[in-house]
Parts: C-alpha cells; sequence; structure tokens
C-alpha cells in the first residue's frame, strides 16, 4: 500500500505517512510474541523505507508513532509498573538511536 501512495504523496511537497507501531518493538511482550514480532518487523520496514525515500530525494516525510501502553482488554495482565518500565525502556533506547 505505502508503494502505491508513493507517487500520489510525491506530488505534494509536505506529504507524510505516519505509521503506528509499538515500544513492544523494542521491548518484546512475553505474552503476545506473535504481535511483538510484527510491531519489530514493522519497525524496520519504516527504517528501509525512510532509506529509499531518502535515496530518491523524495520530498515524503516517514513517521513512526509509537502510542504507550494503554488500559484495553489486550493489555489487562501487564502489571503497571512493568507498562511503565517498558515504556522507560524504550524512551531512552529510542532517544539514544535518534541522537546517533
Amino acid at each position: 500500500m505505502t508503494h502505491e501512495l508513493a507517487p500520489v504523496l510525491a506530488a505534494h511537497p509536505e506529504s507524510a505517512m505516519v505509521i503506528t507501531t509499538s515500544a513492544v518493538a523494542f521491548v518484546p511482550d512475553l505474552m503476545h510474541p506473535t504481535y511483538s514480532a510484527i510491531k519489530a518487523a514493522l519497525h524496520s520496514y519504516i527504517l528501509g523505507l525512510r532509506l529509499v525515500l531518502e535515496r530518491s530525494q523524495s520530498s515524503i516525510k516517514i513517521f513512526e508513532l509509537m502510542a504507550p501502553l494503554v488500559d484495553t482488554p489486550f493489555s489487562k495482565a501487564v502489571k503497571a509498573d512493568y507498562k511503565n518500565a517498558c515504556f522507560k525502556y524504550y524512551f531512552c533506547t529510542y532517544s539514544r538511536y535518534r541522537r546517533q
């Protein structure tokens, strides 16, 4: 889908894609390993897509939205302390990564 949208977005000088992933791309959730693996793969895809667009001198910007874990039935079994620790770990790791 992103490859099909690229020509449409390229026609606009300030176009962007926002792709939602999760902190489990960096800190796997042991209760949902498939979900974690998919988010990690999507994060890797976003990095590759950015490189492809940069090398082709495209004006399209790619943003990765990593929303924090929220209280839903999906995260019901995750303890609050663990949720906070995962978010803090992700934030520190991602901040270091972005500075390099």
